[in-house]
């Protein structure tokens, strides 16, 4: 019987009413079903009980049935009479034994018979006791699971640094699971965290490669300790009463490391309700590492590195002479080196260099921005020291060999240095002069160490761009710029709605078409966007008034896209307006793309424009929507109509969970705001009807619609509009 039921003041009541009934009762003496005693009145019993007692309590609590033969012991100094307590259902609450003078002669049945309607009365209140108590503690059980899964929740949404998450996770644990101790151990991203009575480092790490065994590891495991003449392996610890302990997996399949949760035995938690609390917890605990580390080097995830680069930005510097620095690493020609070995060795080689960068930086922090790209950032030290770090990192990556099909590859990488100083807005404005360091160590022959200069000419101003500024320059100043248009299309309905987005090409010399990824970049860094962003929506307005007759009354959108230096500009949003107004277009056709980065970068100028051009009637589509660290929170700064998902999340949205959940996201919190979504790079039939099922509005991709001449796209409507009216 439970604990925490007041039984003997209740059974003490009844006893009274016992007594009047027996008065040859010399004592009273009550068990529960683990044979505890939980009543005895008087309280010191003089009696001893026999084996045959004891047996006899035993067979009882087995079967109450076989009370009635076995309830009556003649004891040496008394006789006992046992009588079983149930509760509903025939389940077993006790026994209870009534000592009589040892001359009574009184048979089982006849006390049985006599105390009944009281032992009944007794029963019934035990029983409701029982349940209240039962439910009380259900209940406290669910607002205790209720309670860390929301904390956990909140603590994973707050994107504290990793280890902090981590820890909080276990005490979080530890208070609400009523457990002694819990531990956290994923020796790949050097994640060794003990909480209270645990289990030691060693006995962890045994744990762990426990889960290799061909039994499941939920069900048990080695259990460390060590004992006199036995071996670890021979020691197994039920995980129902004493430990439980969960695989941490890496993205959801293979084990890395484990969740080991200590000490249940006072816990109120039934077995399948703390497994399936723990697997919650390890699956937020996958996120966490997940977000925050690399899934391939192990390393620091970028998102991470980015708020302590900014953090060491904003600290006051180190002891005298000293700064921090930051290294830019990028491997050479890495698409050669998937070419000859094959991406799986390519792989390889990327993890290699993350554990040389790991081990040869020590306790300076190192990350992978993407791709082939690292970077680290080594605290209070000096240039010349740096340089050394630097150039003995190229050198021990360019002894590691690879070879593929009789060749033999010596890869190399090319390092850019420069020290943190000031406190820039942007991570990437303060990883940009390490970057341009690092691409002059590429110019200047690849595999070698170069430190940001601001006198250097060549690497403020490298060749190649300037030679592409001036291609730039020339197509827009001889009207070598093609405007196309990529239709966007809905995955359910609006047949009768008509939606592009507007796109440029520059025609280089020969004629030939340039793509946005061979100039936007050179464009953007000698501030030539702006101007592009013109020519487009001057281009674009024009096209439509010269058509106006033929597309009124259409369902027509056109989608623009704005630059951040566009945004930036005082003059820009005037031009936009004298363009609207001059060329009689309708503002609602027009829609301007901005992406989540650049907006919240000119937040105050973004906004700005939005709310002008929005009076006109213009609407507004979020690029790149989701790879932010706060987008669901800029909604609330910007009135946009569209959110455009980021298409790093559509491209495997068939492949991986989190991407999906991702989109699922975002569709959801857009219809419950009402607005529209466009999934980009929609390549094949089965992402498409995903997207759809997933409740997005609209689909871009090549397989959807290639990009084509606005013009003649514009023609091609309004031919076959009219054409649709002859018939009719």
């Amino acid at each position: 019987m439970d604990g925490g039921i007041d039984k003997n003041q209740t059974i003490g009541d009844y006893v009274l009413i016992l007594e009047a009934l027996l008065p040859d009762a010399v004592g009273y003496y009550c068990v529960d079903r683990a044979r505890t005693t939980f009543f005895s009145q008087p309280a010191a019993f003089p009696v001893d009980f026999s084996a045959a007692y004891e047996a006899a309590i035993r067979d009882i609590l087995d079967s109450p049935a076989q009370a009635s033969k076995l309830g009556r012991i003649k004891l040496d100094s008394a006789t006992a009479i046992l009588i079983p307590l149930e509760r509903d259902q025939g389940k077993l609450l006790g026994v209870m034994t009534i000592l009589l003078d040892p001359g009574s002669k009184r048979t089982w049945k006849q006390v049985s018979r006599l105390v009944r309607p009281a032992i009944r009365s007794l029963e019934r209140e035990l029983a409701l006791r029982y349940r209240l108590v039962a439910a009380y503690k259900k209940l406290n059980v669910r607002s205790a699971e209720e309670n860390l899964l929301h904390q956990v929740e909140k603590l994973v949404h707050l994107r504290r640094s990793c280890e902090d998450t981590l820890s909080h996770i276990l005490l979080l644990c530890r208070k609400f699971l009523q457990v002694r101790g819990a531990a956290l151990l994923v020796p790949e991203k050097h994640v060794r965290l003990f909480e209270g009575d645990t289990l030691s480092p060693v006995e962890a790490r045994l744990l762990l490669s426990d889960m290799s065994e061909p039994t499941p590891f939920e069900s048990y495991f080695h259990a460390t300790r060590t004992f006199e003449g036995t071996t670890l392996d021979d020691v197994r610890v039920n995980t129902d009463k004493d430990v439980l302990a969960l695989p941490v997996r890496h993205d959801r399949h293979e084990a890395v490391g484990l969740l080991a949760l200590c000490g249940w035995e006072n816990s109120d938690f039934s077995s399948r309700r703390r497994r399936r609390i723990a697997r919650y917890v390890v699956a937020h605990i996958e996120d966490v590492i997940a977000r925050d580390y690399d899934a391939l080097t192990g390393l620091m995830s970028w998102q991470l590195f980015e708020a302590k680069l900014l953090e060491a930005c904003a600290a006051e510097d180190g002891s005298a002479g000293t700064e921090t620095f930051l290294f830019y690493c990028d491997i050479d020609q890495f698409h050669v080196v998937n070419e000859t070995v094959g991406p799986d060795t390519a792989d390889e080689l990327l993890a290699e260099f993350a554990r040389l960068l790991r081990d040869r930086m020590g306790r300076h922090l190192v990350s992978r921005i993407n791709g082939d790209t690292f970077a680290a950032l080594m605290l209070e030290t000096n240039t010349d020291i740096a340089r050394v770090q630097a150039e003995e990192l190229s050198r021990c990556f360019s002894e590691l060999e690879r070879a593929s099909g009789g060749q033999t590859l010596r890869p190399s990488v090319s390092i850019g240095i420069a020290p943190v100083t000031g406190q820039p807005a942007t991570a990437s404005a303060a990883i940009a002069p390490a970057q341009v360091a690092c691409k002059a160590a590429k110019d200047r022959g690849r595999g070698r160490v170069e430190c940001y200069q601001a006198d250097d000419a060549s690497i403020m101003q490298r060749l190649d761009d300037i030679q592409l500024v001036g291609h730039i320059r020339n197509a827009i100043d001889n009207c070598r710029v093609l405007i196309v248009a990529q239709p966007i299309v809905a995955f359910k309905g609006r047949e009768d709605q008509h939606y592009f987005e507007v796109l440029v090409r520059l025609i280089n010399t020969a004629g030939e078409l340039v793509k946005p990824a061979d100039f936007f970049s050179a464009a953007e860094r000698y501030h030539l966007m702006e101007e592009l962003d013109r020519l487009v929506i001057a281009e674009t307005l024009n096209m439509l008034a010269t058509r106006a007759r033929g597309i009124e009354g259409l369902s027509l959108r056109i989608a623009i896209n704005l630059s951040g230096q566009s945004l930036g500009s005082e003059n820009f949003l005037s031009f936009v307006e004298e363009q609207i107004t001059e060329t009689g277009v309708p503002a609602e056709m027009l829609r301007f793309e901005i992406t989540e980065t650049v907006a919240v970068a000119n937040l105050q100028r973004a906004q700005t424009f939005m709310q002008a051009l929005k009076a006109l009637g213009c609407n507004f589509s979020l690029d790149d929507f989701g790879t932010g660290l706060s987008s669901f929170a800029y909604l609330k700064m910007f009135p946009v109509d569209t959110l455009k998902i980021d298409g790093s999340f559509v491209q495997d949205i068939m492949t991986n969970d989190v991407s999906q959940s991702v989109v699922a996201a975002i569709s959801e919190v857009a219809r419950v705001m009402k607005l529209d979504t466009v999934a980009e790079y929609v390549e094949d039939e089965e992402a498409y009807n995903l997207l759809r099922d997933l409740g997005v509005t609209y689909g871009q991709g090549f397989m959807l619609g290639r990009p084509a001449p606005l013009d003649e796209t514009l023609d091609s409507l309004i031919s076959s509009i009219e054409a649709a009216q002859i018939s009719a």
